[in-house]
């Protein structure tokens, strides 16, 4: 079970000014730790490229004498360092970095905070102010970007460079409270290198899932992501998707051509003969897709400066294109806008000799009432233009889209003890492994058993178990009482659609369900029964479905769009007539005879009411 960061570290950031969140939302046993950076000494600034050196002199200066140096470098940095001529203005400052004493550390394994005082005076009010979006638009307009996307093909055809990364930029107009739209914004992406900026009247909000370098007992870790594949409606769907992006051989060898470049990028700052593959093509999980990622490690050399770092392998290639000094040149031709902190680095430098950066993708930066946010694809040979516009068009939902906090949850029958126990917690297990929430089965089991104790003999209990993001449990019952509803069910006029996967997993995330539900409970109905687009029958609201046809029990696939029920699976196991089988309406109306199931009430023969349906 993981810690969420408490409220209070938003509350304070909501106070400072000149702070820094590195943030770490998507835990594993390398990252379990965030860091808060407030109430610097002194900011450093560099707003020309001739002045990086002298910044990293200060930076050298400063963390000789035990400070932190935490922020970030904008994209156009690397004109500097790979000694690139451009006429383009940079945005300012083009390097940010404050100088700490020290972080306030939260340790998401222990839920503990590096000090005393701070722990101790929690604040667990909500977080004041909301925000709001508008005007939100493309910087570039389809047809300029088809025609520039057309010149970049022209460019790989004639051997200038096998891939780009072209980006633009969404701009929006912004009110409310920044730390809001990142508190939202963490929800709907979590990840590892998360970050937030605030200096003045910016901020810069960055959901990063990529680690661009780390450093720690003189070995360096870079860990590019190539390669991406959405994610399936179930577990078994998962499975197929991440081991076909996994060899497909497309993505394997655009990942490989950014790995070669980062190798030799890593070669320039390396012992002979250190740089090492750790991983070549992991597949990572998370909320909407699958990445491709490698890891590259190598032994750094003595007595280098963090500027030597730098020069060496920034920007990172996986947001350049290969090879990397060409393909910049490409993008300061054809990017109509400076890309700014977006696909930059944020992070921080530590006083021993460690230092973690992420490339600044998935980054919104607010100045007053404006906002922008990069987005942008790596464009080879054989992209299609159309399909490459219409995916930066639907980037635009990591902004707009509001996602629903939402608990796992099973209803258990309780019978002098849980019959179905087993099944219930594979089920729970397998949607806390899809989710990504914690699950400790055992003590989950012994919870159950627990609440149970008090129970009467003789009497029959609906059981409520609750799982939070968090790994929190929380368990409620109720008698269960003869049901006074006729057997009677009744289509729903309302169809779903068998690409939602909530459909696939019991969670709180089922309003329809639960207003269609009420709403046949006041005329007396056992269950409701819905279709899909398609227009097959599914299942009910509380309940999966069967029909009696030719002495076949039959139930629709789950592929339908629907749940598989913990009574649906324990049927299917003892009775060998049931089968799987495609359902329409017409079959529902001519069954021999139709059954509805859950854990709780069993299996129960119903009849159709077909003169109406029940509408939204």
């Amino acid at each position: 079970m993981y810690w969420e960061l408490p409220i209070a570290f938003y509350k304070l950031m909501d106070r400072k000014e000149n702070l820094v969140l590195l943030e770490t939302s998507k835990y594993d046993e390398e990252n379990y730790k965030s860091f808060l950076f407030i109430d610097p000494i002194q900011i450093l600034k560099a707003d020309e490229g001739d002045e990086l050196p002298y910044l990293f002199d200060h930076i050298e200066e400063y963390l000789s004498k035990g400070y932190y140096l935490v922020g970030y470098l904008s994209y156009e940095c690397g004109y500097h360092f790979e000694e690139i001529a451009t006429d383009s203005i940079p945005e300012h400052p083009i390097a940010w970095f404050g100088i700490y004493k020290r972080p306030i550390v939260f340790d998401h394994l222990t839920g503990t905070f590096n000090e005393e005082a701070f722990r101790d005076g929690l604040d667990i009010n909500p977080l004041e102010g909301d925000y709001r979006i508008s005007g939100l638009h493309l910087s570039i307009s389809k047809k300029d970007y088809l025609l520039k996307v057309k010149r970049i093909k022209e460019y790989l055809l004639s051997g200038d460079t096998y891939e780009i990364n072209f980006t633009c930029k969404y701009r929006f107009n912004f009110y409310g409270n920044p730390i809001a739209l990142y508190c939202s914004l963490k929800e709907k992406q979590r990840v590892s290198y998360g970050a937030f900026i605030k200096s003045g009247l910016k901020s810069i909000l960055s959901l990063s899932p990529e680690l661009f370098f780390k450093l720690k007992d003189g070995r360096i870790t870079v860990k590019p992501m190539k390669g991406t594949i959405k994610r399936g409606r179930t577990l078994d769907e998962d499975s197929l998707l991440a081991n076909s992006l996994k060899n497909n051989e497309k993505d394997r060898a655009e990942n490989l051509m950014i790995v070669d470049l980062l190798r030799n990028d890593l070669g320039k700052i390396t012992e002979i003969g250190s740089v090492k593959i750790a991983e070549l093509y992991s597949i990572e999980k998370y909320r909407t897709l699958f990445q491709m990622v490698s890891v590259i490690e190598g032994i750094l050399k003595k007595d280098l400066t963090y500027y030597n770092i730098f020069k060496a392998i920034f920007p990172s290639g996986s947001v350049t294109g290969a090879p990397k000094v060409r393909s910049i040149q490409i993008i300061d031709e054809l990017e109509d806008t400076r890309r700014g902190i977006y696909t930059g680095a944020i992070g921080y430098i530590s006083p021993y000799k460690e230092a973690v950066f992420n490339v600044a993708i998935r980054t919104v930066v607010i100045e007053g009432n404006n906002g922008e946010m990069g987005v942008g694809s790596g464009i080879v040979s054989d992209s299609l233009p159309e399909y490459e516009y219409e995916e930066c068009r639907l980037k635009a939902q990591f902004l707009t889209i509001q996602d629903e906090e939402f608990e796992l949850i099973e209803t258990i029958l309780w019978d002098n003890g849980y019959p179905l126990l087993e099944k219930h917690m594979e089920r729970l297990r397998r949607s806390a492994e899809y989710f990504d929430y914690p699950c400790d089965i055992n003590r989950i089991v012994s919870a159950l058993v627990k609440h149970s104790q008090d129970f009467k003999a003789g009497a029959q209990y609906k059981v409520r178990l609750r799982l939070s993001r968090s790994g929190e449990v929380s368990i409620e019952n109720s008698l269960i009482k003869e049901d006074q509803n006729s057997l009677m069910i009744i289509l729903s006029g309302v169809t779903i659609d068998s690409n939602d996967r909530f459909l696939y997993h019991k969670t709180t995330h089922r309003r329809l369900y639960d207003k269609m539900y009420q709403k046949t409970q006041k005329d007396g109905f056992a269950d409701i029964i819905f279709m899909n687009e398609k227009g097959e029958i599914t299942e009910g609201a509380i309940s999966n479905i069967f029909i009696k046809k030719d002495g076949y029990l039959i139930t629709p696939p789950v592929e339908c769009g629907l749940l598989n029920g913990v009574y649906r699976q324990y049927l299917m196991e003892i009775q060998s007539n049931t089968v799987e089988k495609v359902l329409s309406l017409k079959d529902l109306q001519e069954a021999e005879a139709i059954y509805i199931c859950n854990a709780v009430r069993g299996l129960r023969r119903v009849r159709l009411h077909s003169e109406k349906r029940i509408e939204g």
